[in-house]
């Protein structure tokens, strides 16, 4: 029997583009990705359809679209045409500040990034990585709260979630997603 390499893993963080987002916890997702390519020692460099950067290793393919959040399902389903099922890595208002969750399905939740993912690939059945950002006090603020920094006490919080998320998602490709996700439950 010939031994076959498993693909490499495709994972997706979601993100605005732009210097006013970044740092923002709607780029959360985007963030945890730039930290990953760090700990695996590799770069971002534009895409061969210039809507991503990607960034590759044996194991793992990056990427990072360059569209706007609720824009972003065409580049998502253009990298799952071309490298296979994204791990999808995205904010979570509805999660604590700081915490982090696997999901291998399920709804977009309010998040339009999500949705814009679930409607271009035309299934809800991918793995993600929700990273909590919480919620503002009033749902009046959820705009500006998602495409805010967090500050003062927050700020600790939310970087130790994205360090923690790119831990998790190194997990993920170095032992497979199965594995990180009994992990990171345990």
């Amino acid at each position: 029997m010939s031994f076959k390499p498993e693909s490499p893993l495709l994972i997706v963080g979601l993100g605005n583009p732009g210097s006013r987002y970044d740092g923002t916890r709607h780029n959360a997702g985007a963030m945890a990705v730039a930290r990953l390519a760090e700990l695996l020692e590799t770069r971002f460099h534009r895409s061969f359809f210039k809507h991503a950067w990607i960034a590759k290793t044996p194991r793992a393919i990056l990427a990072r679209p360059n569209a706007f959040m609720n824009e972003c399902g065409p580049v998502v389903a253009r990298l799952a045409k071309s490298f296979g099922r994204p791990l999808v890595v995205h904010d979570d208002l509805d999660l604590p500040l700081g915490a982090l969750r696997f999901r291998t399905k399920g709804s977009a939740g309010g998040h339009n990034g999500v949705a814009s993912a679930i409607s271009f690939l035309g299934t809800p059945d991918f793995p993600r990585l929700k990273i909590g950002i919480g919620r503002p006090a009033s749902k009046d603020e959820v705009v500006d709260w998602v495409l805010t920094r967090c500050d003062g006490p927050d700020r600790a919080a939310f970087d130790g979630a994205i360090v923690r998320a790119a831990d998790a998602l190194r997990a993920a490709v170095d032992l497979g997603l199965d594995r990180a996700m009994t992990e990171l439950a345990a």
